[in-house]
């Protein structure tokens, strides 16, 4: 991962939940559209992060939402996560604003494919594992009664 290589989707980064697994595979387009180049015909790269940083909203919302509805333990730092993880993509989005750069840089996207093979393939994971047990001793979550977790404390 030392260049400007895109990712290639693996279906062993599969969660075995729907939504999730579709939303990450968008992700992974999303990230490789940021290589694109703008003088060979890309968007340019701040509408590009633009469409990840929407999306991202959107999936961390749902992920989040589907992690009260199984009682996740963890929910807590996993939010935590996502939390962090948006104030460094919008730092980024920032500073591309300042550069006006046409291509992200080789460390910036490198930090970006670590971070979601990292956290999306990874961390993910653990609640994927957490899931099928849940689906073992439970009926298949109502995303309608999600479960009551506690105030997630704002210094954690």
């Amino acid at each position: 991962m030392n260049s400007h290589t895109p990712l290639h989707w693996q279906d062993e980064w599969l969660l075995g939940i729907e939504s999730l697994d579709r939303d990450h595979q968008t992700m992974v387009r999303l990230i490789n559209d940021l290589i694109a180049d703008e003088e060979q015909g890309a968007p340019p790269l701040g509408e590009r992060l633009d469409r990840l940083l929407a999306h991202l909203r959107r999936h961390f919302e749902a992920e989040e939402a589907f992690l009260r509805t199984i009682g996740y333990p963890d929910y807590c730092a996993h939010r935590q996560e996502h939390l962090m993880e948006l104030v460094e993509f919008t730092q980024l989005r920032q500073d591309v604003e300042r550069s006006e750069a046409p291509r992200l840089d080789l460390q910036s996207y490198n930090e970006i494919k670590y971070w979601f093979l990292n956290h999306a393939v990874l961390v993910d994971q653990l609640f994927a594992r957490y899931y099928r047990h849940y689906l073992s001793t439970h009926p298949a979550p109502d995303e309608s009664r999600a479960v009551e977790i506690p105030r997630c404390d704002p210094l954690e």
